[in-house]
C-alpha cells in the first residue's frame, strides 16, 4: 500500500514537473516573440529617422535612443558624396533578442528647383512612357531615373557590404521612389545571405507601365518583401496622375491617419509616431521581421 501511495505521488509530481516546464517554455516563448517584435519595431524606428536624416547635408555620426523598451544604436558608415543618399548600420536588442541592418537612405526633394524638375519631368513624359537605365526592371519618371543612375554605384557598394545580412532601402518622398527602384534593380541583385526590404514613406507613383507595377507588387516573400509607409490625404501619393500606385495590400502597406489642416501638404509630413510604426511592423508581420536573419 505504501509502495503505491509512493508511486501515485512520484506520478502527480512528475506531472506537476512536466505541466510547469511547458508553462516556463510557454512564457519563454512568448517573451521571445514580444521581444522580436520589439527590436523589429526599433530598426523601423531607424528607418524612419534614417529617411529623414538623408536630407541633411551634415547627418549625425551616431545615433541612440529607446522604443518599447528596445535599446537602439545608428551608426553612419558613408554619405554619397552629392548628398543624395546615406549608409548607417543600426543595432536594436531587447532581452536576448538583437538584430542588425545596413539601412541606405536616400534623400527626398530639397529645394523649390528640384520639385519644378520633377513636375517638368512628369510634364514632358506624357507620351513618352517613362525612361529607364540598364540597371533598372521597370519603367519610371526620367527623373526619378536619372536620380537612381547617379545613386546605384554607392547602393550597390553599400548593397555588398557583408557585415550585417539585413538590408534596407528607405527614403521619403522622392526618397522613397527611388528605394523602389532601388530595391528592383540589379545593383540590389548580390546574393545576400540574409534579408532585403525596401520600405518608403510617403512615396509618389513610380511605375509607368501596370504589367510591370503589377510584377513588382505580386512578387513578395519573408526574404525580400517591400513596404508602404503613407499617410491618408497625402495628395503627393497621388503623382505623376499618368502613372500607376503601388495598389498594395494591408500586409505590405500601412496608412497613419491624416493630419486635420487645411493644407493637405501637411500629410507628406515624413515624421511618424511610434505607435504607427508599431503597427506597421504588426501590419507586416511575419514577412518584416529582421531578428529572424
Amino acid at each position: 500500500m505504501l509502495k503505491k501511495i509512493m508511486t501515485q505521488k512520484t506520478q502527480s509530481l512528475y506531472r506537476v514537473s512536466y505541466l510547469s516546464l511547458i508553462g516556463l517554455l510557454s512564457v519563454y516563448a512568448q517573451n521571445t516573440f514580444a521581444d522580436a517584435k520589439q527590436v523589429s519595431t526599433g530598426l523601423m524606428k531607424a528607418v524612419e529617422v534614417l529617411s529623414g536624416e538623408a536630407y541633411s547635408d551634415s547627418p549625425r555620426s551616431s545615433i541612440s535612443y529607446d522604443i518599447n523598451n528596445a535599446q537602439c544604436r545608428l551608426d553612419k558608415l558613408a554619405q554619397h558624396d552629392r548628398n543624395y543618399a546615406v549608409a548607417y548600420q543600426a543595432t536594436c536588442s531587447k532581452g536576448q533578442e538583437q538584430a542588425s541592418s545596413t539601412v541606405i537612405a536616400y534623400r527626398g526633394s530639397a529645394n523649390t528647383n528640384e520639385l519644378l524638375d520633377q513636375f517638368l519631368s512628369a510634364l514632358f513624359s506624357l507620351g513618352t512612357g517613362g525612361n529607364k537605365v540598364d540597371s533598372m526592371r521597370f519603367y519610371s519618371l526620367p527623373y526619378f531615373t536619372d536620380r537612381f543612375n547617379a545613386v546605384a554605384d554607392f547602393t550597390k557598394k553599400w548593397f555588398e557590404n557583408d557585415k550585417v545580412s539585413h538590408k534596407v532601402l528607405t527614403g521619403h518622398s522622392l526618397g522613397g521612389a527611388i528605394s523602389h527602384i532601388a530595391f528592383s534593380s540589379t545593383k540590389t541583385d548580390y546574393p545576400i545571405r540574409g534579408m532585403k526590404h525596401t520600405v518608403s514613406f510617403n512615396s509618389p507613383r513610380v511605375f509607368a507601365r501596370q504589367d510591370e507595377r503589377n510584377a513588382y507588387r505580386d512578387q513578395q516573400d519573408t526574404r525580400k518583401g517591400k513596404f508602404l509607409i503613407e499617410r491618408y490625404f497625402d495628395p503627393v501619393q497621388s503623382i505623376p496622375p499618368q502613372y500607376h500606385g503601388f495598389n498594395f495590400s494591408s500586409r505590405k502597406r500601412y496608412s497613419a491617419s491624416a493630419k486635420f489642416s487645411l493644407n493637405l501638404f501637411d500629410n507628406h509630413d515624413r515624421k511618424y509616431s511610434n505607435g504607427d510604426l508599431k503597427n506597421a511592423v504588426n501590419a507586416f508581420w511575419p514577412h518584416y521581421n529582421p531578428s529572424a536573419q
